[in-house]
């Protein structure tokens, strides 16, 4: 009772209380304290009515068919993961009118700090990840709520040790085909996911793919540095998060890989400086060679039109999370606006000036961003070696275009879905 008291003790029950007193039997297990509430369903801590062993058990509160097929896929899959990067299942069940589900008692805990630290957390949660995805999953909510700490002692010693486990599996989704390492599933009206975490095409319209259980373990990452990374580690944050899928990881092992090799750059500029003489030789052939062609053999637009346009995604990107943000917090007011101590009409007009703000940011950004294109399609199109390369005239028209229709997405989020939404208020 005393290691169930102090482990309950971790988890810092919320003010309000559950449903369900302590002392309810669900099962084989009697609950003895209240965690939390979530979105489905409330979270005890539990032990077992006749062995006295720890347990979380989470209780599907929502009664929609839909809610509970969703609960019992979710007990299904823990049951069949094995692995030490999910909760270990124990029962599934139905009680006192509601289904459970009982499973391994992990605590919370805060993101780790310092470079080796966050590198080992990245790593493993990369593995509870790649497993998921090995298996034609997705995740849909990475973020740091749902990654809890299994700890424990290793072999004789006596030093206690934590490691991080993925939780939170009721939003996993089953991929349906697989397209160059980017998996992807049916497309659902309306975004799925935390946003911040999310990834603009499963926010935007429920597209579950790997690339967008990529982009969250990039904001992670990010998250790990209070949004501060180091250059080695800004570099992987800056690709894992993409506004485009295709310009992501290719997979999570990438990504974990990239993470093991990020500070090779430092250990190649040792060895360059070691090699001095080889360096000034290469150097002069490169002065005496003529210069390499604007474009790759393969056709491919030369790197300065890639830059040129990743400038102008995540700038964009940037305004379609602060207006999911905005979205969020209407479509919450119903929960929590009453608690905030705000009225309907108060808080309807404190969204309406933030939206007036943010139109306003993004006519400024969107004239600047089209001086940059006008700037770009003179110096690029107008180039002989562009001219003589068909293959790379098409990329970069594309590039164009898609851009182009990216941003009348975010036009439209901005204009429409967020004053509609106001509009419900």
């Amino acid at each position: 009772m005393d290691e169930i008291a102090a482990r309950c003790s971790a988890h810092a029950p919320m003010a309000a209380s559950g449903r369900f007193a302590a002392g309810t039997v669900f099962g084989d297990w009697r609950l003895t304290a209240f965690i939390g509430r979530g979105g489905n369903g409330e979270v005890y801590c539990a032990e077992h009515a006749t062995l006295g062993t720890p347990a979380a058990v989470k209780v599907l509160m929502r009664e929609d068919e839909r809610a509970r097929t969703r609960f019992a896929r979710e007990a299904r899959l823990l049951a069949r993961l094995r692995s030490e990067s999910f909760p270990r299942f124990f029962a599934y069940g139905e009680a006192n009118g509601h289904p459970y589900l009982a499973m391994e008692l992990l605590e919370p805990g805060d993101l780790p700090t310092g470079d080796r630290a966050i590198a080992r957390f990245m790593l493993k949660t990369c593995d509870a990840v790649a497993e998921l995805h090995a298996q034609g999953l997705v995740h849909r909510d990475i973020k740091p709520f749902n990654i809890l700490w299994r700890t424990g002692k290793t072999g004789v010693s006596p030093v206690q040790v934590s490691a991080p486990v993925l939780a939170d599996l009721g939003l996993v989704k089953k991929v349906a085909t697989f397209d160059a390492g980017h998996p992807t599933s049916g497309i659902t009206l309306g975004g799925v996911g935390t946003p911040g975490y999310g990834a603009p095409e499963q926010m935007e319209r429920g597209e579950a793919t790997v690339a967008s259980d990529i982009h969250a373990l990039g904001v992670l990452a990010d998250r790990c540095f209070g949004g501060k990374p180091p250059r080695a580690w800004a570099r992987i944050v800056q690709h894992a998060t993409s506004s485009i899928p295709a310009h992501r990881y290719p997979s999570v092992m990438a990504f974990a890989r990239a993470i093991r090799r990020r500070n090779l750059m430092r250990t190649t500029l040792s060895a360059l400086a070691g090699a001095c003489v080889l360096l000034l030789i290469g150097v002069a052939w490169i002065v005496l060679s003529p210069p390499a062609p604007l474009y790759a053999p393969s056709g491919e637009p030369i790197e300065q039109v890639n830059d040129c346009w990743e400038k102008i995604r995540d700038e964009t990107f940037g305004f379609y999370r602060r207006a999911m943000a905005l979205k969020a917090q209407i479509d919450g007011y119903d929960i929590k606006g009453a608690e905030n101590g705000f009225d309907r009409k108060t808080f309807k007009t404190q969204v309406e000036t933030e939206r007036g703000e943010l139109l306003q940011q993004w006519e400024t950004a969107k004239k600047l961003q089209d001086e940059k294109i006008r700037a770009w399609k003179k110096k690029v199109f107008s180039s002989n070696e562009f001219a003589q390369n068909a293959a790379a005239n098409s990329a970069a028209t594309k590039l164009h275009d898609d851009m182009l229709a990216w941003r009348e997405k975010v036009d439209s989020l901005l204009r429409n879905t967020l004053y509609f939404s106001c509009q419900q208020l």
